[in-house]
C-alpha cells in the first residue's frame, strides 16, 4: 500500500491545504474520481486554493472558497493537498464534494482549454486509479466536471474540457499493467493528435461532426481528438486490441508523442514497441 492510515500517498508531492477549507463530513471516495482542469498555469490555481481572503461575516469569498486534493502539474508532480478523506470544495455541491476524489489537472491558456494532457500528467492519473483500486478494491467511476454537474444539478461548466478522454479509456483497459497503460497513452496521443485516416459511416453520424472535415481523393477523412475516441469507441476499438490498425492509420504522419521530449519519433518503433510489451503481432513484426 501506497496511501498512510492518514490518506496521503507517498509517491506525491505533499503540499498541505488550509485546514478549514473542507467539509467536516469524511470523503467516503464512493462515487469515484472527478476530474477538473486549470485553465493556466497550477500556481495560479494554488494560490486561489491557498487565499485566506473573507467577507465582513467572516466566510470565504467566492473566488477564495475552493480546494481540492490532488494538483496534477504539467511537469508531472502530483501534489496532494488533502488527505483522500477529506471533503474538499471543489465540484460543485456536497454529494460529489463528499463522495468524489478530486484532482484538478494544469492546463492550456483560455485559447486552448482542451489541450492534451501530459505523459506525465497521465502517468498520475493511472497511478491514482491504481491506487483507488487497491483501496476500495474496483475500478472508479471517471467523470469529468461537466458530467457531475449534469447528473447532480450543480451550476453548468465547461470543465474539463474532455482532457481526460484518453486516460479514461485506457484505464478501462482489462490486463493491462500500469506501465502497459503508459505505453498505450503514448501511441493514443498521437492518434489524436495527428488523427486517424477513417471512412464515414452511419454508426459515427451522431458523435462526429464531419462538416469539419474534408473527404480525401481516396474518400477517406482524417480526424483527431475527441473525435478519433468517440470513433474508436462507436467502432468497437480497444486502444489494446485495436494497436495494429491503429498503426496502420498513423505510420506515415509522422509526429512526436507530446511530453515524451524527442522530436520527430519513429512512430512504427513506437508501435512495434507497444505491440510487444503487450504481445500483439504487427504486420511484418511477429
Amino acid at each position: 500500500m501506497t496511501v498512510d492510515a492518514d490518506g496521503w500517498l507517498d509517491w506525491t508531492q505533499h503540499a498541505p491545504g488550509i485546514p478549514d477549507k473542507i467539509y467536516t463530513q469524511r470523503n467516503s471516495g464512493e462515487l469515484g474520481i472527478a476530474e477538473h482542469s486549470i485553465v493556466g498555469s497550477y500556481q495560479a490555481a494554488l494560490n486561489r486554493f491557498m487565499s485566506t481572503a473573507r467577507n465582513p461575516d467572516g466566510s470565504y469569498t467566492d473566488a477564495a472558497a475552493a480546494s481540492v486534493q490532488f494538483i496534477n502539474c504539467k511537469d508531472g508532480t502530483m501534489l496532494q493537498c488533502y488527505s483522500v478523506h477529506d471533503s474538499t470544495w471543489t465540484s460543485g455541491g456536497r454529494i460529489a464534494n463528499c463522495g468524489f476524489w478530486s484532482v484538478e489537472t494544469e492546463g492550456g491558456p483560455p485559447s486552448n482549454p482542451g489541450e492534451p494532457l501530459t505523459t506525465g500528467q497521465q502517468r498520475n492519473m493511472l497511478r491514482l486509479i491504481e491506487e483507488y483500486k487497491a483501496i476500495y478494491g474496483r475500478m472508479p467511476v471517471l467523470l469529468e466536471h461537466g458530467q457531475i454537474a449534469r447528473i447532480y444539478g450543480y451550476a453548468p461548466t465547461a470543465c474539463a474540457s474532455g482532457r481526460y478522454a484518453v486516460v479514461n479509456q485506457l484505464a478501462l483497459e482489462e490486463g493491462l499493467s500500469v506501465t502497459d497503460k503508459e505505453l498505450l497513452t503514448a501511441l493514443a496521443n498521437i492518434v489524436c493528435r495527428n488523427g486517424m485516416r477513417v471512412f464515414r459511416n452511419d454508426y459515427t453520424e451522431k458523435v462526429i461532426d464531419w462538416s469539419k472535415y474534408t473527404k480525401g481523393k481516396d474518400d477517406m477523412y482524417l480526424i483527431a481528438g475527441d473525435d478519433a475516441i468517440e470513433y474508436s469507441k462507436v467502432m468497437g476499438f480497444s486502444f489494446a486490441l485495436g494497436l495494429q490498425d491503429a498503426r496502420d492509420q498513423i505510420s506515415n504522419l509522422g509526429a512526436s508523442a507530446p511530453g515524451a521530449g524527442t522530436a520527430n519519433i519513429d512512430i512504427d518503433a513506437l508501435a512495434i514497441t507497444v505491440a510487444k510489451r503487450l504481445e500483439i503481432g504487427l504486420k511484418g513484426n511477429k
